[in-house]
């Protein structure tokens, strides 16, 4: 954030509560301002005053005396001695007495008067004032000098982040000095305040040393608390909290050790260790008061004792927390407690040097407005190599590196970090909190109105603005305490440059600089470093005319004359003049180099590294040289770093002189890269430095050191730098410096002081004939030379490879390599093994073959040479070992070997093993082909982590088939701090969160586990000098826990993918006991995991490699939840990562995998094995078992999914649809169970196929139920039809279906078509349901009163039914909520209605006889379930012929469909009925099922009405019927006639069997005759279109027929019925 702030110079400061005298004595001869009401607005812009209401303290003055001048014109007019005699009558009245005269100009004459003792100075002085003589009176006011304020503790010089002045603040040991005024400029704020008493500072850390001399008068006393009473005197739930708590340890000692307190205890003493008392330090608050909330016992604390922390300092009343922790994850309880404490939250920004604003620091990279993040600075105002910082997240620096503060016990302690960082600001804080007692915090604060300024915003707006940290943090600067408790608010610089700052001699250049707020400026200028007159503005024109490195200021000054200022430095040097960067901490050590180059005739510029540089990357034509003498704390920043390695990836010349380089970084990727060095020793005495025979550089040079330091460092340099001087005092030959040259850049590196090198002596070493070499003049010109002259250039290698860096002992390996020679040289190729059974002569070629007959890791060595003897070299680095064997990768960062915890357990179980160096495994010096082939055991030790490299060889190894132990518990600390390293941990460790640090006393191993199953609990026991950081594991859902650690929560894990298999130990394999000698393991005959055994780091280790090295099994078909009812295809694939040939074993379990029976038995590893299912005798749940065994008898398993097996096709399908959290499908099994229907549940995406249902589910009844909120999708409603439509029988239920169907008001295609329901009323809700009488699912339902389940909405809705439907339950309403429907192969019941809500209540038996549906027991949900189960569970029949109303004579087909869901077979029985179905009689039995029968009907004895009736029978004699409809049979006997169709609606037609002519006669009821007519002989059949004689349609209702023949026969009288 940048704030707008300026101020003016004279601040308007309310005095509102000061008394009287207080005010007269500021200022009594002034006309008094009246007071001003106090001030709080926005943030002011440029040209606005800020008014604040600051607690300002009166002048001080001596108590007892004031100063009066008498009018000079009274004494003139009543003469002097008539004057001075009043003046003395007045004094004696008053009790006074003048003790001395002054004059203050002519006739000025003053007194000095002493008032009586308990007169107060303001009284007296109105009292004086108020004679006509006296022309005024003051106090006599105490003046101080203007130099800062220096306490008088004897540690303050060394604390140069409160007062910079170049000191060297260590002397003899640092070499650093600090550039000054690189402070907080404390000492000009304690002009102003040095007391912050008045404000509670919480330092939430570790504990303090309460009683520490320096510390103890600031360490805050609860006042409410009476010590050591064992009472909670203030209840507030914490007893004795005298100086605070301990939540780590949950009591009231907030110290408990040194060691465990010293973080918290020195951070204390930065923000108060009381100041001016002549002891240790100062604070930068001297006076305070400072709580201890301890949270961190030992290494780390946890988020829930921080948030009790923040709690409690909040509760007692603390202002100010200081926060010098963090690591954790992102915590939204811990950013709750934070945002709500009220406090003013500060906080370290880190220490991993990352930038923030990507990989978030916590606590401090939490967005909330009370808090800000603190960045470390150094005595030069660099940020400090370790800080984090982020443009968005980090709001400032301060200072943080080699800070001295309070120790245990009395003493004083060196400590370094952004945790030193913090309590500067902290302290500040404190300080303007207490001159402000009325500032809000931050904004949103208690107090806080839109727009006011708050303490917050004091800190940051008055920063010192830096180049180096612009970009890098919201304020881009450092704090300043001295402008935040003034108030005074710099302008901000946003950037100042020159448009060159780098050529040769003359140099002209252009410099502009830009400010945010340039209103707020009331001058800038430009100087220019080289004595030149300023130039003033924003804008500037200067020519240099000499070599040299010049600092040119911008410089701008507020209206309030607040100055702010920015370097540019600007480098002139001609080319071939050497570029000196001046890195020697302040000291002037450059000065011996600059007599070297004079000494030598060359020319040099000394260029100060603690400014930007001004220097390009890309030149070549000047030597850069670079000194860091004796300084060795930030020898390099990273920034310089990244500088000089461009500079020689540009092509760059380099000297590079730092004796501490390597002590103080190690080996670096700078180290290894740029400075070409392999190894190193630090600080190894030599004195004394020899040449390198015939190098180039040193040949016949010998050197004494001048000073004997012995600071410099031994370095192996790579294979393709040269050393260029060694020492021989220790036996072997070192060397402490290198050269390096390849076709781009050149480079010499010297650890030897420069200083140390003899000085050219004109008069020893002076003969131009035979100079002395053994000077630093001398080997300063051969650098020159080497470095800018012309030289036989290396050759380089393009490429060298090998086709695998993995082999097994006496494989073949085929090394490859291509080079070229910038100079054009021819090349030769030879090739060196270190492998000792081999002849040492090299191979030669750019292509050879090898092949090693012993294990190992083994260097392939190529020597590129060039015609004239140059020679580049390159390394591949190939690993050989036994098929079987293990690859351990040591990689514990750590001073300790703890890899022979591993090799111990490897000996003791028997286990062969290679040890890797973790280098082979980064992908520097190989690839990886061939690795996947090995089980790998890689381990991290006590403080290890994967790198990024290191990461992705696992990711490659993993994703290749490869097996891994990986074991090390801070792997997933450094995973952690990075969105690639948590994606890392994610993909391919399976870990998906983790609480770091944790520890562990034991863990508990799962029991079945194959690795950690005969473990129980294991105690451990961690090596001396060893901690304990376990950390607990939230495991990825994929991954399986197998050790938990004593918190119950998981600390390993292991994970099997298609090919490749994981063991994870986040706790240390180290504090695993190995109790066993190696006998103990081999007598025990089989493996360790048995149980057998005790479960030690040998039982351990051997579990993982057993188990990492079985094959892979994975089964993957039948999947989850399958049916299969006929031949099924089971599929695998087994894999072994040493590529033995597998053979496979089939077996299938009907119980879980109680007991097993064999499929198939030796089959090949083909993949695939087709299984008859249909031979099997039982159906239900079932799992495959495919087991992968190589030759060696190791084997691997796997099982399928739970899949069905149905050969039993009365079992019912229930399809568990409820899309709900809640376990509806519960309520249907109960009801199964209680009515013993055999069933198996499944998922719907089990019975769903492509495009529709899988084959074969028609033959099944199914049960598919959405429950309360449960819908059908799309590809549901595709299943669906598609298994209706091949026959299927279903029971649907769901009070929510229909809302998906129906939700947007037009009822969809599917509902209509394949529910049969045309329209819906939506959650029309129902108190009870009623069956339809004689329905034969719901016949003897009656009413039934419904009971929904606890949270169970009633969301009933009300269908309109299809008229091919029928209503089966009706709501409260009488509307219709369920029905079923019969089409010519399927069966559907569908409840609208939750079926949820029918009660169970009988028991099994009362259920099952005499059967829910016919009526006897309460129709519950069980009479229901059975009722709709037995009604789709029957046949379908149709009857087809006879067809409704004709007539038929003689002889018909009875024809029908019949079709069963089961596939069985169907017998049929056909029968008649001549009375509505009254009676039947049979006309055929066990006929087959080919849909028609021959009826002769002149059998029958009278005709009329007739229906069929068709009954299809199954085996298991389950039967059902269908029933034609009605039709007219005419057996017409002689002088009758038959009537059909009847009832008619349209016609009729008349069948007549007459001996001759004769008529017929229709009659209405009331007897009047409408229709007659005439038949002639032989006719036997005419229609009537219903009319009566005049043509007009008869009305419906009956009618009687009869005929008269022409002898006057009548027959009997036939009824009629028109019905239209």
């Amino acid at each position: 954030m940048r704030i707008p702030i300026r101020r003016r110079a004279a601040l308007i400061v309310v005095l509102g509560a000061l008394a009287l005298s207080a005010i007269l004595l500021a200022g009594f001869y002034v006309s008094a301002a009246p007071d001003l009401p106090p001030i709080t607005r926005a943030m002011p812009g440029p040209d606005e005053v800020v008014r604040v209401d600051r607690e300002r303290r009166a002048p001080e003055y001596v108590e007892g005396e004031i100063i009066v001048k008498l009018r000079p014109t009274l004494r003139m007019a009543s003469g002097m001695d008539a004057a001075t005699e009043e003046f003395r009558a007045l004094n004696m009245e008053l009790g006074a007495k003048i003790v001395g005269s002054a004059h203050v100009g002519p006739d000025s004459e003053i007194f000095l008067v002493r008032i009586p003792a308990g007169v107060d100075v303001g009284e007296a002085i109105m009292t004086y004032g108020a004679r006509k003589l006296i022309e005024y009176a003051e106090p006599n006011y105490l003046w101080y000098p203007e130099a800062p304020v220096i306490p008088n503790d004897p540690h303050f010089w060394r604390l140069w982040g409160m007062r910079n002045y170049g000191q060297d603040f260590y002397p003899g040991v640092f070499w650093e000095k600090g550039i000054p005024g690189c402070d907080i400029g404390a000492t000009e704020a304690w002009d102003v305040r040095t007391d912050a008493s008045s404000v509670l500072v919480a330092v939430i850390d570790t504990g303090i040393d309460v009683d520490h001399l320096d510390l103890t008068n600031n360490i805050w006393r609860n006042p409410g608390e009476i010590p050591g009473n064992g009472i909670d005197d203030d209840g507030n739930g914490f007893i004795d909290d005298v100086y605070g708590w301990d939540f780590a340890n949950d009591d009231n000692t907030v110290f408990d050790s040194q060691s465990a307190d010293r973080h918290g205890t020195h951070v204390a003493g930065t923000i108060g260790a009381e100041g001016n008392n002549g002891r240790g330090v100062a604070g930068v608050a001297w006076k305070a008061q400072i709580m201890s909330c301890k949270f961190i016992h030992g290494q780390s604390g946890s988020t829930w004792d921080a948030i009790d922390a923040i709690n409690y300092a909040s509760m007692m009343g603390a202002k100010i927390a200081s926060n010098s922790w963090g690591g954790g994850g992102e915590s939204q309880a811990l950013r709750e407690a934070i945002a709500n404490s009220g406090m003013l939250f500060i906080a370290s920004a880190g220490n991993s040097a990352e930038n923030t604003d990507i990989y978030p620091h916590y606590p401090s990279s939490y967005d909330c407005p009370n808090l800000i993040s603190v960045a470390a600075s150094d005595w030069n105002d660099n940020l400090v190599n370790f800080s984090c910082y982020g443009l968005e997240s980090v709001d400032l620096a301060a200072p943080g590196h080699w800070i001295i503060s309070a120790y245990a016990a009395a003493g004083y302690i060196w400590m370094g970090g952004t945790s030193m960082a913090t309590p500067h600001v902290s302290g500040a804080a404190a300080l303007v909190a207490a001159e402000y007692p009325d500032m809000p915090l931050y904004p949103g604060a208690e107090g806080w109105s839109e727009g006011d300024i708050t303490v917050k915003d004091a800190l940051l707006a008055s920063v010192d603005v830096n180049p180096a940290f612009v970009g890098k943090m919201t304020t881009g600067g450092r704090l300043n305490v001295a402008n935040a408790v003034k108030l005074e608010f710099p302008v901000r610089i946003t950037s100042a440059s020159a448009d060159v700052t780098f050529g040769a001699a003359p140099l002209a250049a252009e410099f502009s600089a830009e400010v945010e707020y340039p209103a707020a400026v009331d001058h800038a200028w430009w100087s220019f470093g080289d004595g030149s007159d300023d130039a003033a503005g924003y804008t500037a024109t200067h020519t240099y005319a000499e070599e040299g490195a010049y600092l040119a200021w911008f410089h701008a000054v507020t209206c309030d004359g607040v100055e702010s200022t920015w370097p540019v430095q600007v480098v002139v040097a001609d080319p071939g003049t050497i570029i000196l960067v001046d890195d020697d901490g302040g000291f002037s050590f450059e000065d011996y180099f600059l007599f070297a180059c004079e000494q030598a005739g060359l020319g040099c510029v000394v260029v100060d590294s603690r400014y930007p540089l001004g220097l390009p990357d890309d030149f070549n034509d000047r030597m850069l040289v670079w000194n860091t003498s004796f300084s060795w704390s930030d020898t390099l920043l990273l920034d310089q770093e990244d500088y000089l390695a461009r500079f020689l990836d540009n092509g760059g010349r380099l000297l590079m002189i730092s004796p501490e380089y390597l002590y103080d970084l190690a080996l670096t990727p700078f180290a290894w890269d740029y400075l070409h060095v392999w190894d190193y020793g630090d600080n190894v005495p030599m004195g004394h430095w020899d040449g390198i025979d015939g190098d180039v550089i040193t040949d016949g040079m010998s050197f004494d050191g001048d000073i004997g330091f012995g600071l410099e460092d031994a370095l192996w340099p790579d294979i393709n730098a040269r050393p260029i001087l060694k020492n021989e005092d220790y036996g072997d030959e070192i060397w402490p410096a290198l050269r390096y040259a390849d076709e781009n850049q050149r480079l010499v590196f010297t650890t030897v002081p420069w200083e140390e090198l003899p000085i050219f002596d004109p008069g020893e070493d002076g003969d131009p004939t035979n100079p002395n070499p053994n000077n630093s003049a001398y080997f300063l010109a051969k650098v020159y030379n080497y470095l800018m002259g012309p030289i036989n250039r290396p050759p380089t290698i393009d490429r060298m490879e090998a086709d695998i860096y993995f082999a097994q002992v006496g494989e073949e390996i085929t090394f490859t390599a291509e080079a070229h020679d910038a100079d054009g040289d021819s090349l030769t190729y030879l090739w060196l093994f270190d492998d000792p059974s081999e002849p040492t002569d090299p191979l030669v070629g750019s292509t050879v073959t090898m092949a090693f007959d012993e294990p190992g890791a083994y260097a392939a060595l190529l020597i590129v040479i060039d015609e004239r003897g140059e020679w580049r070299k390159g390394v591949i680095a190939v690993t050989v070992a036994n098929p079987g064997s293990v690859l351990f990768v040591d990689d514990d960062d750590s001073d300790d070997d703890t890899e022979y915890y591993f090799f111990d357990a490897f000996d003791a179980i028997g286990q062969e093993y290679l040890a890797v160096p973790n280098i082979v495994m980064t992908g520097q010096y190989c690839g990886l082909t061939g690795l996947e082939r090995f089980l790998v055991v890689w381990n991290c030790g006590e403080l290890g982590g994967l790198s990024e490299p290191e990461q992705a060889t696992v990711a490659e190894f993993l994703s290749k088939g490869g097996r891994l132990f990986l074991a090390g518990q801070e792997v997933m600390f450094g995973l952690d701090k990075s969105d690639n390293g948590r994606a890392f941990a994610r993909d391919f460790l399976h870990v998906a969160g983790v609480e770091h640090d944790v520890g562990t006393a034991y863990v508990t191993g799962f029991e079945g586990d194959p690795v950690t199953g005969g473990a129980g609990q294991v105690d451990l026991t961690f090596p001396w000098g060893f901690d304990d950081w376990t950390d607990s594991l939230e495991l990825a859902p994929e991954a399986t826990a197998i050790f938990l650690n004593d918190n119950d929560k998981p600390c390993a894990l292991r994970y099997t993918g298609d090919d490749h298999r994981l063991v994870f130990l986040a706790v240390a394999f180290e504090a695993f006991p190995l109790e066993l000698a190696p006998e103990a393991y081999r007598a025990a005959g089989v493996g360790p995991h048995n149980g057998v055994l005790p479960f030690d780091a040998g039982a351990l280790l051997g579990n993982v490699i057993e188990w990492i090295a079985e094959p892979i099994v994975t089964v993957t078909s039948p999947i989850a939840d399958q049916i299969c009812a006929e031949p099924t295809v089971i599929a695998w694939e087994a894999v072994d990562y040493a590529g033995a040939e597998l053979v496979i074993d089939i077996d299938y379990s009907m119980d879980d995998g109680i007991t097993w029976r064999a499929i198939a038995t030796v089959e090949a590893n083909d993949g695939s094995y087709l299984w008859d299912v249909t031979k099997l005798s039982e159906s239900g749940p079932c799992v495959i078992r495919v087991t992968a065994s190589r030759p060696d008898e190791i084997s691997g398993s796997s099982l399928s999914a739970r899949f069905n097996v149905l050969v039993n096709l009365g079992v019912i399908v229930f399809v568990d649809d409820d899309d709900s959290d809640d376990d509806t499908e519960g309520y249907f099994i109960d009801a199964l169970d209680v009515i013993g229907a055999e069933h198996i549940v499944t998922p719907s995406g089990s019975i769903m196929g492509e495009g529709g249902a899988k084959p074969g589910l028609e033959m099944y009844r199914v049960v598919w139920n959405c429950g309360e909120h449960g819908s059908l999708s799309e590809f549901e409603q595709a299943a669906i039809a598609d298994f209706l439509g091949r026959g299927g029988r279903l029971f649907l239920a769901g009070q929510q279906i229909m809302s998906g169907l129906a939700g947007s008001g037009e009822v969809a295609d599917f509902a209509r078509n394949y529910l049969h329901v045309t329209g819906v009323e939506l959650d029309a809700g129902t108190a009870y349901v009623t069956g339809v009488a004689g329905d034969p699912v719901t016949g003897g339902a009656g009413k039934i009163d419904l009971a929904f389940p606890e949270d169970f909405d009633d969301l009933t809705d009300v269908l309109t039914i299809a008229p091919e439907a029928t209503a089966i339950l009706l709501t409260d309403k009488g509307k219709p909520c369920a029905l079923r429907y019969t089409s010519d192969n399927h069966r559907l019941v569908f409840m609208g209605v939750a079926f949820e809500a029918f009660t169970l209540a009988p028991a099994p038996e009362a259920d099952k006889a005499p059967g829910a549906a016919n009526g006897v027991p309460p129709f519950d949900a069980g009479a229901l379930l059975e009722s709709v189960l037995e009604w789709i569970d029957t046949p379908i029949v149709i009857v087809t012929k006879p067809v409704q109303g004709q007539v038929y004579t003689g002889s018909t087909l009875v024809g029908w469909t019949a079709s069963d869901f089961t596939g069985m077979g169907l017998a049929i029985k056909i029968e008649y009925s001549p009375d509505d179905g009254n009676t039947w009689a049979t006309l055929a039995t066990n006929e087959a099922n080919d849909g028609s029968y021959l009826w002769d009907l002149t059998k029958l004895s009278r005709g009329g009405q007739y229906v069929i009736r068709v009954t299809a029978s199954r085996p298991d004699s389950v039967s059902s019927s269908g029933v034609s409809k009605p039709f007219i049979v005419s057996v017409v006997g002689a002088n009758n006639f038959v009537v059909g169709p009847n009832p008619a609606s349209d016609s009729v037609n008349f069948y007549i069997n007459a001996s001759g002519e004769a008529t017929m006669y229709v009659y209405d009821v009331a007897g009047r005759q409408v229709f007659s007519q005439k038949i002639e002989s032989g006719q036997t059949c005419f229609e009537w279109h219903l009319v009566n004689k005049a043509g007009k349609p008869l009305a419906n209702g009956l009618y009687l027929c009869y005929m008269v023949t022409a002898d006057g026969v009548r027959t009997d009288i036939t009824r009629l019925v028109i019905s239209r």
